[in-house]
């Protein structure tokens, strides 16, 4: 098991024995996040024994199954709830990294260029090209779904002028009338990516670097 860095903050990879959990803390990981679904794989770690594992090293655990490469817009969510609350930087696991990878597509191109996700993947040994349609067609949903936010909001306003009962015609602002409501922009969760890296090698601790 080599963990493979997507970005600065977030390594992919196998599910860890409780050895190599170990020898991530040393690595400097700092957490754990667990997307490889229960009793799936049966030689494989429970999410409760990764989750004492963890604890034991010192490292935060957080637990988010994805049952396909095609996970669910409600585990985006909660995979981008739990990357940036997470202490960094962030181990995510599955039973080969792969889907792990694609949520991890689906949510940092809430705010990253669809190539670019694109290209991180890649360069991390995994090819989520096939999720490129859905993101695309997930990007236009939500900013389909920001412009109607911003109509409704815009169409709360009150008039800026009612009569006042004088008889003039003119008619001016109500005494008390709350005022307009202004639209507010809505800002997408993101999951910061920079550059993807390789974590460097150190056979002497079991293929992982590990300072001091």
């Amino acid at each position: 098991m080599v963990p493979v860095a997507l970005s600065d903050v977030i390594a992919v990879g196998e599910v860890p024995t409780a050895e190599e959990i170990d020898i991530l803390a040393k690595a400097g990981f700092r957490s754990v996040l667990l997307t490889q679904p229960e009793n799936e794989v049966a030689r494989l770690l429970t999410k409760d024994d990764v989750a004492v594992r963890a604890a034991g090293a010192g490292m935060a655990f957080a637990y988010i199954p994805v049952e396909s490469r095609r996970p669910p817009e409600a585990s985006v969510s909660a995979f981008i709830d739990a990357t940036s609350t997470l202490p960094r930087p962030i181990y995510a696991c599955c039973y080969s990294g792969a889907r792990t990878s694609a949520i991890w597509a689906l949510a940092a191109s809430r705010s990253m260029p669809v190539e670019k996700v694109m290209e991180a993947c890649a360069a991390a040994g995994y090819d989520v090209s096939f999720l490129k349609p859905e993101i695309e067609a997930r990007k236009a949903a939500a900013t389909h779904a920001a412009a109607a936010v911003a109509a409704q909001a815009a169409s709360a306003v009150v008039p800026a002028a009612i009569g006042n009962g004088s008889g003039d015609g003119k008619g001016t602002a109500a005494a008390g009338a709350a005022p307009p409501v202004q639209p507010q922009a809505v800002q997408p969760q993101a999951v910061p990516a920079l550059t993807p890296i390789v974590l460097p090698r150190a056979a002497t601790a079991g293929g992982f670097a590990v300072a001091g």
